[in-house]
Parts: C-alpha cells; sequence; structure tokens
C-alpha cells in the first residue's frame, strides 16, 4: 500500500531554533558554499528507549542543514522524523522486543532531501488501542513536499518515505501552488 497525502488540516508549523544556530530566515547555503557534502547518513538502532527519537531527529537535521536546508526544511524534516520514528517506537514492535529502526538520508539532487525511516515490525496493521490521537502521518505529509508509507516487500515492517526542498522559497512555492 502507498499512500500519497496531502492534508490541508495540518498547516506547517514553525519551531524554534535557537539564534545561535540559525541562519538568516529563508537563507540556505549553496552548493558553492558545500564544497563537499556529507556522505548520506545511515544509522539503524534499536527502537528503545524512546529517547532514540530526539538522537535520531538531531542527527537528521544535522545531516539537513550540512546538505543546506533552511531554517523551515530543517524544521519541517524534525517535525516530519518526530513523528516517523515515534511511530516505530509506539506501534511496530507491540508486544515483542524492541526491534530495529533504519534512518537514511541523502541529497537526490541540488535542491531536495530523502529521507527514509523503516523498521522490521508488524507493518501497516490497524491498532484501535493506539496510545496516540492518529495526527503523525497527516502532519508528516504537510511537513514534506512528498510522502509515502508502505509495507516493506522484502521482510517484515514498513518504510515512510519523505522528500524535503532544501530552499525554503521552494517549499512556499509548492504549497502556494497546491492551494490554487
Amino acid at each position: 500500500m502507498t499512500s500519497r497525502c496531502s492534508c490541508s488540516e495540518f498547516p506547517p508549523r514553525s519551531r524554534a531554533v535557537p539564534p545561535s544556530t540559525r541562519r538568516p530566515r529563508g537563507k540556505s547555503l549553496s552548493s558553492a558554499e558545500h564544497p563537499a557534502v556529507a556522505p548520506p547518513l545511515a544509522r539503524r538502532v534499536t527502537a528503545d528507549p524512546p529517547a532514540v527519537v530526539g538522537e535520531l531527529r538531531r542527527e537528521v537535521v544535522t545531516y539537513a542543514r550540512s546538505a543546506g536546508a533552511s531554517d523551515d526544511t530543517c524544521d519541517a524534516v524534525a517535525l516530519a522524523v518526530s513523528e516517523a520514528v515515534t511511530n516505530v517506537v509506539r506501534h511496530a514492535y507491540l508486544g515483542e522486543q524492541p526491534g530495529l529502526v533504519t534512518v537514511e538520508a541523502r541529497r537526490d539532487d541540488d535542491t531536495h532531501l530523502l529521507v527514509s525511516i523503516s523498521d522490521d515490525g508488524r507493518g501497516l496493521v490497524p491498532r484501535p488501542d493506539s496510545p496516540g490521537l492518529g495526527l503523525g502521518i497527516g502532519l508528516m505529509a504537510q511537513m514534506a513536499d512528498e510522502f509515502s508509507i508502505t509495507n516493506r516487500h522484502d521482510a517484515r515492517g514498513t518504510i515512510v518515505s519523505l522528500r524535503f526542498s532544501l530552499q525554503a522559497s521552494d517549499r512556499a512555492d509548492q504549497e502556494g501552488a497546491e492551494l490554487q
């Protein structure tokens, strides 16, 4: 099952970032300012304890920043990655020992960042006793320029794929076009 969500009921939110770590609003670093973009990020860790959510979020945001992402894009990446990893922690290994979560990030061209979060858990299975509000998938879809969630075909588990424009203006242009 592949989903492409466009959930207008979840408007983009801005998250505060300490001024010492911010660039001027809407400015991202060009490829020329990043002569050596970091190699792709790949982390595979146990989905327990829940502190892994913050750890992986920080690593992906640091990678996004090194890839030239604007502050607005870093904010969107932080929220979407938090939601995806939280879903793994809460749902993927229900009734089992905590398993692994894999987070990968890379630039797919000069203007986009790809992030993938996968697990070896139950897959997309309805859960009527869910402890959450059920807003995570909608939030991920709203934060990313492109979003998909699929059951793995090679093994048990789920893959969340997120694609983000590195430039804040690209995100704003796309959001404006979707409203028309």
